[in-house]
């Protein structure tokens, strides 16, 4: 259970797509700055990036944490649903004034692939046949 505690009420966010997935040696982007040598090697595609958020209004939740795979930090958070595809997310050390927010887009299903859990765009290849004699 990636949030933890009761599921009913709590709510996480998990990174399910990136635009450059992978490094300039085409290897996945790892979590490199995360503050414990032991999840350094990671991929950044796939990690729980917000938890512990709990319902603060109709849309809104409060009272979480907001990891920053970029900076290798754990913030404090809370997030505000603003249509069906985005979100504003504060994330602050201590203080919510002295905060940063950004708005967060759904990534968009394409036909030229599907978002998979590694967070790449992928095409499934045709099976090649075999011909016999």
């Amino acid at each position: 259970d990636p949030c933890g505690g009761d599921v009913a009420l709590m709510l996480c966010g998990r990174i399910v797509w990136l635009q450059n997935a992978t490094d300039e040696s085409g290897r996945p982007r790892l979590d490199s700055r995360n503050p414990d040598p032991l999840r350094r090697s990671r991929p950044v595609c796939g990690l729980v990036v917000m938890g512990g958020l709990t319902p603060s209004g109709p849309d809104s939740w409060d009272g979480g944490t907001v990891y920053n795979p970029q900076d290798g930090r754990i913030y404090s958070g809370d997030m505000t649903v603003l249509s069906e595809t985005t979100l504003r997310v504060r994330a602050y050390l201590g203080v919510p004034f002295f905060g940063e927010s950004q708005i967060w887009t759904r990534a968009e299903r394409t036909a030229a692939g599907i978002v998979e859990y590694n967070c790449r765009f992928v095409r499934v290849p045709p099976v090649p046949r075999q011909l016999s004699d």
